[in-house]
């Protein structure tokens, strides 16, 4: 590609076109923006220095071949990074997400440079909060995740990716790569996920609640999974939530069996936004509300 063309094809969405179009030069001009960034995310999210050039490549490899599935209105390098950054997420808690003097101020914390988790002093674990979106999503959908590195790759389940621990979050290699995520078929099963945070547009989630069912032709649940984010270090399943409704019809009553013992199971702590018994009264009320928008049932206001 000449330079009188690259300046006509200044953006990417320009480029990706001109790649379809057999222009090999422009994913050259791809690979050269973006290239370096992708280096340093992948290093951020743990992968090792001498392994970055090969993910990187291996990356950009998937990511050319995956271009069909790029919704053009979507930035091309938040394409590239946000799902599998998205659910390889690290946790957040109030003590960690804060600038250097301030953590210095309180002899820093377990999860980074200090000894003590401030959440819970007297545990031996860091109790760092899961604050993805698409974690729950993907482990409610019953998706499965391909890690790729050097030595080969593994499939497995989008809920086996996770680890209940603030700092040793995922059961993934440091050297390992997110390139894939595979879906189960759309045979009819119905999905919805709900979220509480403080900003109505860009914000963590300081709840989160994904709910996935398959529905009998009478409107009987034959399949259930529903799992809570951002109330614990990994998603969590409200096992007794899914028994609730199995078998039976979505109704008002069903619904807030459901919804009622999922509150035993979320047990948020004092690591993030808004009050920690608030956001676990609230669980009972997300619960019931993807359930009601499942069944087709109107919403109820929240209660005090």
């Amino acid at each position: 590609m000449s330079s009188s063309t690259i300046s006509e094809l200044p953006t990417d969405h320009a480029l990706v076109a001109a790649y379809a179009g057999g222009d090999e030069q422009a994913a050259a001009e791809l690979v050269r923006r973006h290239a370096a960034a992708l280096g340093r995310f992948l290093y951020s999210a743990g992968a090792r220095m001498e392994e970055i050039e090969d993910l990187v490549q291996e990356a950009l490899f998937r990511a050319f071949r995956g271009l069909p599935g790029w919704r053009r209105d979507a930035s091309f390098r938040s394409w590239l990074f946000t799902i599998g950054g998205n659910l390889l997420l690290d946790t957040r808690c109030n003590y960690y997400d804060q600038n250097y003097e301030w953590r210095k101020a309180i002899h820093f914390c377990m999860k980074k440079d200090g000894e003590i988790c401030w959440v819970a002093p007297s545990s031996p674990r860091c109790w760092a909060v899961q604050s993805s979106d698409c974690a729950p999503v993907m482990v409610a959908l019953g998706a499965q995740v391909k890690l790729v590195s050097s030595q080969g790759e593994r499939m497995i389940p989008a809920a086996a990716l996770y680890n209940d621990d603030g700092i040793q979050h995922l059961h993934k290699r440091p050297d390992e790569l997110l390139t894939e995520i595979h879906l189960p078929p759309t045979n009819g099963w119905r999905a919805t996920y709900w979220k509480l945070r403080r900003r109505g547009a860009f914000d963590f989630p300081v709840l989160g609640v994904a709910t996935w069912v398959q529905l009998a032709g009478d409107g009987t649940v034959e399949n259930a999974r529903i799992i809570l984010g951002g109330v614990g270090s990994l998603p969590i399943e409200a096992a007794n939530s899914e028994i609730a409704i199995l078998g039976k019809k979505l109704t008002e009553e069903t619904i807030e069996q459901a919804a009622g013992v999922s509150y035993a199971i979320a047990k948020p702590l004092d690591n993030t936004d808004f009050a920690m018994d608030w956001r676990k009264h609230m669980a009972r009320y997300y619960v019931a509300g993807t359930l009601r928008e499942l069944a087709g049932l109107p919403p109820r206001p929240v209660s005090a």
